[in-house]
């Protein structure tokens, strides 16, 4: 496992529960087949890194884009 890697899938995690409205076992599936309780505290550790930095990585929260990709997943 590669740190950047791992925290990448964690904040896409946390971008389709916090953004879109998935739940944990719905991201769980589309990423892969993750268990549901990996995901909820990769979403933990995400949000946890994102309140020290105080301030989100890369503007993931700053673009429409995110709004968009969840509108293109749930038709």
């Amino acid at each position: 496992r590669w740190r950047r890697t791992v925290e990448a899938r964690q904040y896409f995690w946390m971008v389709l529960h916090d953004e879109c409205g998935w739940s944990f076992p719905e991201c769980a599936l589309y990423s892969g087949g993750y268990n549901h309780t990996t995901v909820l505290s990769g979403v933990r550790k995400a949000r946890k890194r994102e309140a020290d930095a105080n301030a989100a990585p890369s503007g993931v929260h700053e673009t429409g884009q995110v709004q968009e990709a969840c509108d293109d997943e749930t038709g």
